[in-house]
């Protein structure tokens, strides 16, 4: 019997009791291992098969068995070759992913009166692919994700087109979906994007609950993805449905997905109804930006599926609503009806206010928590130097974390295990390839080099098991600490858990086993007070407690984090200390992190043709420059509790840029700051989406003397680089033509 798997779950959910002899053949959609591992009892044999319709019609088949992990599809049937090819048509390595191309005696001849989609989708094939006797042999593109395993089989991955684009951000529905149906208690679970209140769409998960499993919880299923998944690709709503709606032929109809109804998700905290009218009035404006019937006053508005768009066109209403100046922080602060009500008190002067995102602590504050776990510690041993044979790597799904794996990977002869959130190592090596080929970084040929090892910094002992703990710290010979979570919107609270608690774990790692040294990346913004003047610049030498804490949470973390590292090179453990400052983007290529900052408010530049009059001076330096320095340093110098300053020498005035930026013609007319950022948040509610809406809060608390970091001095940076040819680019015309024109490319204007 042959039928899709969706149709094979109605019979297994309609209490089908199987047939004895029964050959089952699963074909047309993913085969979930659930569904598999309940249909094996009920037949003799279940075969996975795949194929589509141009191959006429089935191409790779799979017998069954039990086991974990992705149902694989099988290898070739007779008369039929399979291959795993890049966007070039070149063969990828053995486990990564790339298009499933198929040819062989079942390829149709193409597509009736369609000749521009059959030269498309059925090509010729590389000499480099087929060998000279079989060049120009017909293939076709599936347009299928999948890759080979080491056991021979194939393993199907979705749809290549399934990657979508939703506020600048690129998202793979098909991982979204890997990772929802993993979650205890899910059957099935899609990911779609549906129009959403902002203008903008938005991301929705729709799941099927196991049988007579109860009320899916949906907050701890979305905290569950928020381990595995960047914040963009979480879905703001998680609708969970009795079945999926089908095709007549039995596949999954994704035009058919409901519309979320508008009802209350169900949430961790009991919904309590409003107790004032100020409340009452909160609770009727969150319900209404967010499309649902019923907001209670505990209800965390980003829970109930609230981004940073909507939670500008939410604050903007209150002040309406209420005549208070409500600053768009207090959502972030406090993100419940209660916690708005408390706000607009403060606005009036009732009640003072808590922290925001630019309020900072004490040093007494911060001190407190900077306390290192008394058995992190050398403990008497010391390092020998020594050429590494292993490296442990985090942060290397993130902007400078792809450039520094890449570095190492050039500069060293090292196997680099990775650090990744990912279910899997399969998944982390994913999430590592597309990284590097986001910025032009990914090289086959290193693929053998690459590890991914599943963990998370904000877990104790980085979230790896026992077994894996104990392997690597006996088997690796340095840490490179890259990773951190940079929210310039969180406070200090938000960051603690993962720049300061995964630095004491890296710590405790590189203490644990034989000693390792730790080359730790902080930032420039441990010293951005926003207080400094005059001609002072910071030294690598200077007292971080005697400068003061920082502005926002993120540099605030790092402040922390700084002085856990301080301690442990007091109890002998080697660490050196890296700085950058504003990462821009690579000096030739102009290949840019499309959600940072900088980026961002350029996109707000061009999208609004202004661009703010600012006095001060541009000190960004080129991603290639920080991560190439960094492998240098740590490869020559001793790790010895020195600090690394990674500036830019030669900054550029900002008025200079901004008229080299009205030369080529870019759209931006200087006008003054307040004007800028007025325009900017007008833009925001009329439901322009872009980039940059992430960033409305913090420009809103903002001062103009506060946006420029202080000069610093670096000789510690310049003495170790010596001689070794690696020179940051200086800001000027050269630098940021590049960067311009890569914009421009980008159609920012």
């Amino acid at each position: 019997m042959q039928a899709t798997p969706s149709t094979w779950r109605l019979l297994v959910e309609a209490g089908w009791e199987g047939r004895p002899g029964l050959k089952a053949l699963c074909g047309g959609e993913a085969l979930p291992r659930l569904l598999a591992e309940e249909l094996l009892p009920l037949v003799a044999e279940l075969w996975n098969m795949y194929g589509p319709t141009e191959t006429t019609v089935w191409s790779t088949t799979l017998k069954v068995g039990s086991g974990e992990g992705a149902v694989g599809i099988g290898t070739p049937i007779a008369n039929t070759s399979v291959h795993i090819l890049d966007t070039a048509l070149r063969p990828v390595p053995l486990g990564i992913y790339g298009e499933l191309c198929l040819g062989g005696d079942g390829l149709a001849a193409g597509y009736l009166d369609r000749p521009e989609l059959t030269a498309e989708k059925f090509v010729a094939l590389p000499a480099a692919v087929s060998g000279a006797n079989g060049a120009g042999t017909r293939i076709y593109r599936t347009g299928d994700l999948a890759r080979l395993r080491a056991d021979g089989a194939l393993e199907f991955a979705g749809r290549i087109d399934s990657q979508i684009k939703l506020r600048g951000y690129r998202i793979e529905l098909g991982e979204i979906e890997s990772v929802m149906a993993r979650f205890e208690g899910v059957r099935q679970a899609v990911a779609a994007v549906q129009p959403g209140g902002d203008g903008g769409g938005r991301l929705v998960g729709f799941v099927v609950p196991e049988i007579g499993g109860g009320e899916l919880p949906e907050v701890e299923l979305r905290r569950h993805l928020g381990r595995f998944l960047p914040e963009y690709m979480v879905p703001v709503q998680i609708v969970a449905l009795e079945s999926l709606p089908l095709t007549p032929n039995g596949k999954i109809d994704r035009a058919a997905l409901p519309q979320p109804d508008g009802v209350r998700p169900a949430l961790a905290t009991e919904y309590l109804a409003p107790r004032d009218e100020i409340e009452a009035r909160l609770a009727e404006l969150c319900a209404a930006v967010l499309g649902i019937e019923r907001v209670g006053v505990r209800d965390d508005f980003f829970e109930l599926g609230g981004t940073s768009l909507l939670a500008t066109r939410l604050v903007f209403q209150v002040r309406e609503a209420f005549g208070v100046q409500v600053l768009l922080r207090s959502l972030f602060e406090d993100s419940t009806v209660e916690g708005l009500a408390r706000a607009i008190e403060a606005a009036q002067g009732l009640s003072s206010r808590g922290y925001g995102i630019l309020e900072r602590r004490s040093v007494d504050e911060l001190l407190a928590d900077a306390v290192l776990d008394d058995t992190i510690t050398a403990g008497g041993r010391t390092w020998t130097p020594a050429v590494p044979n292993k490296i442990l790597l985090t942060g290397a799904t993130g902007y400078l974390g792809a450039f520094l794996l890449r570095e190492l990977l050039d500069g060293t002869e090292a196997e680099i295990a990775c650090l990744v959130r990912a279910e899997t190592a399969a998944a982390g090596l994913v999430r590592l390839q597309r990284n590097l080929e986001a910025y032009g970084l990914w090289d086959e040929a290193l693929l053998d080099r690459i590890v991914a090892q599943p963990g998370d910094l904000d877990q104790p002992r980085l979230g790896l098991s026992e077994r894996d703990y104990e392997r690597l710290a006996g088997e690796i010979d340095a840490i490179y600490h890259n990773g951190a979570l940079v929210n310039f919107i969180q406070p200090y609270e938000g960051h603690r858990p993962a720049n300061v608690g995964g630095t004491e774990e890296v710590l405790r790692l590189a203490a644990a086993g034989r000693l390792k040294p730790v080359h730790y990346v902080s930032t420039l913004s441990v010293f951005h007070t926003g207080e400094h003047a005059g001609d002072r610049r910071y030294k690598e030498t200077e007292d971080l407690v005697e400068n003061g804490v920082p502005l926002g949470g993120y540099a605030q973390s790092k402040w922390v984090a700084e002085k856990l590292v301080e301690e442990a090179v007091r109890r002998g453990i080697p660490v050196a200390v890296y700085r950058p400052g504003v990462i821009s983007g690579h000096s030739q290529t102009g290949a840019w992190n499309h959600t940072d900052l900088v980026w961002s408010l350029a996109r707000a530049c061009f999208t609004l043709g202004k661009i703010p009059e600012l006095e001060g001076r541009v000190d960004v330096v080129p991603v290639d420059y920080v991560s190439r320095a960094i492998v240098h340093l740590s490869l020559n110098e001793a790790p010895d509790g020195r600090v690394y300053h990674l500036g830019n020498p030669g900054t550029y005035p900002y008025a200079e840029m901004v008229a080299l930026i009205r030369r080529l013609g870019l759209p931006a007319d200087p006008v003054p700051f307040d004007d800028w950022r007025t325009a900017l948040f007008r833009k925001a509610m009329e439901g322009e989406a872009g980039e940059w809406h992430a960033f409305l809060p913090i420009l809103e608390d903002v001062e103009v003397e506060q946006i420029f970091m202080p000069a610093f001095d670096a000789s510690n940076t310049l003495k170790g680089l010596a001689g070794s040819g690696i020179r940051c680019p200086p800001v000027g015309e050269e630098l940021l033509g590049h960067y311009l024109k890569f914009f421009n490319n980008q159609g920012f204007s």
